[in-house]
């Protein structure tokens, strides 16, 4: 296996979620070996069209991984419920704090990116669950984690 080529995982199917219950993605989650890696996480998203209505989300780190600085976030803010009332959040954050995502009903984005020091190998799982309120929340196909060796 080539250590420096990229590592990618995409999701096969949009799935919903009806708990507030912050939990992995089964396809989101990549396994790295040692080294320094730049990962990014790129989300299509959607929830109904009322306030708090997106998701919640935050990053599983196993044991022994660090981010290098913190992880920057950008999307929807929390309370966006529409396309005439998107504000946008941009912020830097641990991997483990969780993020609230506005959303209406249809599909936005979320891009999630960090550097990650892997000592020997471990994983990166993406996990999520949908907001305080509304029916549903929705990660799209398509939706990916990518990753790739920067020393």
């Amino acid at each position: 296996m080539n250590e420096h080529l990229p590592v990618t995982r995409t999701k096969s199917a949009t799935e919903a979620r009806t708990s507030t219950s912050v939990v992995a993605d089964s396809e989101l989650v990549i396994t790295l070996g040692p080294g320094t890696w730049d990962v990014h996480i790129w989300l299509a998203f959607a929830g109904t069209a009322t306030a708090n209505s997106g998701i919640v989300g935050r990053w599983g780190l196993s044991s022994g991984l660090s981010l290098s600085g913190f992880r920057m976030v950008q999307g929807p803010a929390a309370g966006s419920s529409g396309a005439t009332s998107i504000s946008m959040r941009s912020s830097v954050n641990s991997a483990t704090t969780s993020i609230e995502y506005g959303a209406g009903t249809g599909f936005g984005a979320i891009e999630e990116w960090a550097v990650v020091v892997v000592p020997s190998s471990g994983t990166v799982t993406y996990e999520w669950g949908k907001a305080a309120a509304g029916a549903n929340a929705q990660v799209g196909v398509g939706s990916y984690v990518h990753a790739h060796r920067i020393a």
